[in-house]
């Protein structure tokens, strides 16, 4: 009796199911001829000002501490996923004069109805790493190359000025001939001459590789090929090590191996 009880509830749940497979069928056949009817629904398209860049600009000037600025460089709208999703963006370099000095200012702005800024600081290094994968620079101020040769200048001029040998360390141990010498350095130009020598000044360029782990080359005059060195600077002391072993460079400036040079000089 039992099992004749399972199997009409068995067959009661069965039907069940199968009449509710059919509906949900027969509805979702329904709904795609309706979807199929129906006209696509175009996707929305916020209206953009005809002149964006000066609409920019009119943004930038409403601000009364920048209603002087002006556009130094532009770049035009376009789709960016910049800090979420994809917007219309631009980005523009701008500067404002703040009593006699001009300030530049980077900034990335949303263009649609209204011009709104997105993100607005002084120009520098940092602005640039975070817009230029969106927005690249080229010849641009911060860019590396540009601030690795603006160290390299600002190194050079350090260099500037008349130095006299202090001490010289040899490896193996020599004369110390070079001690009171006097070197004179102009843009990377130098010309040294040993204390009483009357014979025409030794002449060198220096070229600086890193200004961060001070490498540099030292270029005799005639010669052709350049010395690999490593120096130490301040205001007051320059030391530089090479090394007789050609196209080798030394780690420290001291010696450390057979056949390093240190030459110690003090700021005249």
């Amino acid at each position: 009796m039992n099992s004749i009880r399972v199997a009409i509830y068995g067959g009661v749940f069965f039907g069940v199911a199968v009449l509710a497979g059919i509906y949900y069928l027969n509805s979702r056949s329904r709904t795609d001829r309706a979807d199929k009817g129906r006209p696509a629904v175009p996707p929305v398209v916020r209206p953009v000002p005809a002149d964006p860049k000066e609409a920019v600009l009119q943004a930038i000037r409403s601000s009364r501490s920048t209603v002087n600025a002006e556009i130094v460089r532009w770049w035009p709208p376009k789709q960016v996923a910049m800090n979420g999703p994809e917007r219309l963006l631009c980005r523009v370099i701008f500067r404002f004069k703040e009593g006699k000095t001009w300030t530049n200012r980077d900034a990335v702005f949303e263009v649609g109805p209204t011009v709104r800024a997105i993100q607005v600081a002084t120009e520098s290094a940092e602005t640039h790493r975070s817009f230029d994968p969106f927005f690249p620079c080229e010849d641009c101020a911060f860019s590396p190359e540009a601030l690795r040769n603006a160290a390299i200048k600002e190194e050079l001029l350090k260099l500037d000025g008349t130095w006299v040998v202090q001490a010289v360390l040899l490896d193996p141990p020599g004369k110390d001939e070079w001690k009171g010498s006097r070197c004179v350095i102009k843009d990377a130009q130098v010309t040294g001459s040993l204390p009483g020598e009357k014979s025409a000044p030794a002449k060198f360029t220096i070229k600086i590789i890193d200004p961060t782990s001070k490498k540099a080359d030292i270029l005799p005059e005639g010669a052709k090929d350049p010395i690999p060195a490593v120096y130490f600077l301040n205001r007051e002391r320059l030391i530089v090590c090479w090394t007789s072993e050609k196209n080798v460079r030394p780690t420290q400036v001291h010696p450390r191996a057979k056949g390093d040079i240190v030459v110690a000089f003090r700021r005249e």
